[in-house]
């Protein structure tokens, strides 16, 4: 089961033990200013990020956070302590530390884990259940992610990076027990099926390659059914809230194609042409 970044294992340190503490202001004032009054009010919600000294600590990730809570005073600080001896090489230090700072953030999608889970193995050696314990998240979640990752073409990944409206989580894991040539058949047939107006067909313009939306408003809607799929609620509740989210979709590249209006004298053109065959042949 998917566990909350808040489920991170940290522990509690002092302050005082952290050998490297910022000896100037880290960052620009008034940005210290605002995290300070957020501390202050609603407490740390980030752990900062330290490795184990024989004497103390290392920090790595969190300067600004320290500073703060310096500030106001406080002796103790919560951490999350990257040892060695839990199955992270030197290697792969600094990457687990990237990793643990954009989950806690809340901008690691299951994309993001699968492949950061699959280069750390293929690359340092560092095992899925290694980083899943870095991440505060159940062993067989992250494996699942994984094979899905590692067992589907390029296409699909790409689909599943840029939350493609057809691609939901049961449909991968369906396309991970494929064949990967049967898998683009299926994959294509879907596309065809629904059409060429699809904006996340990948664009040719400036040689670009990546699927995504035309509108911030459809990238938006995309996160959001992607936040419903790997929710924990029930099934007809999923679908009821996909079903919503989609027919909005269908809206958003509607209005998108109506207001496009650099393409709108051409499209009369052709229905006119179209029109006036018709009417030649008939």
């Amino acid at each position: 089961m998917k566990r909350a970044a808040s489920d991170i294992p940290a522990e509690v340190i002092l302050i005082s033990k952290i050998e490297n503490l910022p000896d100037k202001t880290p960052g620009d004032k008034k940005d210290l200013d605002t995290l300070l009054e957020s501390i202050e009010q609603g407490g740390l919600h980030h752990a900062i990020i330290v490795k184990p000294t024989k004497t103390g600590y290392i920090l790595e990730a969190g300067k600004r956070r320290v500073y703060c809570v310096k500030k106001l005073g406080w002796k103790e600080i919560k951490a999350i302590v990257i040892d060695p001896k839990n199955g992270v090489p030197p290697a792969a230090t600094m990457e687990i530390i990237r990793l643990i700072e954009s989950f806690q953030h809340g901008e690691l999608s299951g994309y993001e884990i699968a492949r950061a889970a699959n280069n750390l193995e293929e690359k340092h050696k560092v095992s899925g259940g290694d980083l899943a314990r870095q991440l505060g998240l159940s062993q067989g979640y992250t494996y699942n992610l994984m094979r899905r990752w590692r067992n589907v073409p390029q296409q699909i990944r790409d689909a599943w990076k840029n939350h493609h409206p057809l691609l939901n989580q049961d449909q991968l894991e369906v396309y991970s027990h494929m064949p990967k040539e049967e898998v683009l058949l299926d994959w294509q047939k879907r596309l065809r099926l629904k059409g060429t107006s699809d904006p996340f067909v990948p664009g040719k313009k400036n040689g670009a390659k990546k699927l995504k939306p035309r509108r911030a408003s459809e990238r938006q809607i995309m996160k959001l059914l992607d936040a419903v799929d790997e929710s924990y609620l029930i099934d007809p509740v999923k679908d009821l809230i996909t079903s919503v989210l989609r027919f909005t979709l269908g809206i958003e590249k509607s209005v998108s194609g109506l207001t496009d209006y650099k393409k709108l004298p051409h499209i009369i053109i052709s229905k006119e042409k179209e029109k006036n065959g018709s009417t030649a042949t008939a």
